[in-house]
């Protein structure tokens, strides 16, 4: 074979490679099957900018959903997830950076860790982020292509403080789909992941009570949380007393940050009132609904063995058709 040959076929291998590759992205990704437009919608003086992914191939009016964020300064496209899985299953779905990030104006309050004073504080931060999820409600009810009848919440971790308290302000909200969100106080919730160790996982965390993960065994964890004595912070279970919009929780029985025995105990409480919940328990599943097995190092580590990861989303696709919420 001459080098002018050899080379044409490297040039026409590598080609096939990465055509290969783009297509498998492409399809990952689901971009077939999404078409998107930028989007802008206001609370109060804030202006959240957002990206609107609407099903290609579907008839009009959709059902949609507002994604509503974890802790942090977190963007948009941090939660493609959600649009990949559900604007598939003929719904529309929103994601937005949150208020102070990316595109979107305002100031985000706290970080991804707690301290004393944004626990006692922490219901003012998530009354403004309720605003912000309630003033996507709306946005998506002005627009023609859109079921005003069938429009909820999709969020995870801290949204699970976040969508109850801005279902509970407005009758729009049809629903709500709640991943590893906690049912305990805020102060609950960041006393069980010192604890866990879970801050560990994060670089810029200094909580001078956590401790390394694994150290205390389950049965001391509860020990020290019934022996909680610090500040309490926002409690959500008042107002999930009062919801009755249908609620989805999916939770890791292994999760690490978010106490998921003391957050199901209150849910079965107030579902036992009439409380409109279903509750899905993944056993083995962490914080982010991979698999944790006795003895993994670290919630971070387990975050990095994709091959763990739970397929919650036909359990999610279930409720949300037993609903009526999808076409």
């Amino acid at each position: 074979m001459t080098w002018k040959r050899l080379m044409r076929t490297v040039l026409i291998t590598l080609t096939l490679v990465m055509v290969s590759l783009a297509t498998t992205v492409v399809l990952y990704l689901r971009l077939p099957w999404i078409r998107t437009e930028s989007v802008r919608f206001h609370n109060d003086d804030v202006t959240l900018a957002g990206t609107l992914a609407l099903p290609r191939w579907r008839d009009e009016p959709f059902p949609a959903a507002v994604v509503v964020q974890g802790s942090g300064t977190t963007s948009r496209w941090m939660y493609w997830l959600y649009v990949r899985r559900l604007v598939p299953y003929g719904m529309a779905v929103m994601i937005y950076d949150k208020r102070g990030v990316g595109d979107s104006t305002g100031t985000y309050l706290q970080g991804t860790t707690w301290s004393a004073e944004s626990i006692a504080n922490c219901g003012q931060m998530f009354a403004l982020l309720a605003g912000d999820a309630l003033a996507g409600i709306q946005a998506l009810r002005a627009r023609d292509d859109i079921d005003p009848r069938r429009i909820g919440f999709v969020g995870v971790s801290q949204a699970g403080w976040i969508m109850p308290l801005a279902a509970s302000r407005s009758a729009d909200v049809a629903f709500i789909v709640n991943i590893s969100g906690p049912a305990v106080t805020c102060g609950m919730e960041d006393w069980y992941s010192q604890l866990t160790g879970e801050y560990r996982a994060y670089p810029e965390a200094h909580a001078p009570a956590a401790f390394a993960d694994g150290e205390l065994s389950d049965e001391e964890i509860e020990r020290r949380l019934d022996e909680y004595q610090g500040p309490q912070g926002y409690d959500p279970v008042p107002i999930l007393g009062t919801l009755r919009v249908p609620t989805l929780w999916v939770l890791g029985g292994r999760d690490r940050s978010v106490p998921t025995s003391r957050s199901v105990a209150n849910l079965n409480r107030l579902i036992a009132a009439g409380a409109p919940f279903d509750v899905k328990i993944y056993p083995e599943g962490d914080h982010s609904l991979f698999r944790r097995y006795p003895g993994d190092p670290s919630f971070a580590m387990s975050m990095k063995l994709m091959f763990r990861h739970i397929d919650y989303w036909s359990d999610v696709r279930a409720w949300l058709a037993g609903k009526g919420m999808l076409p």
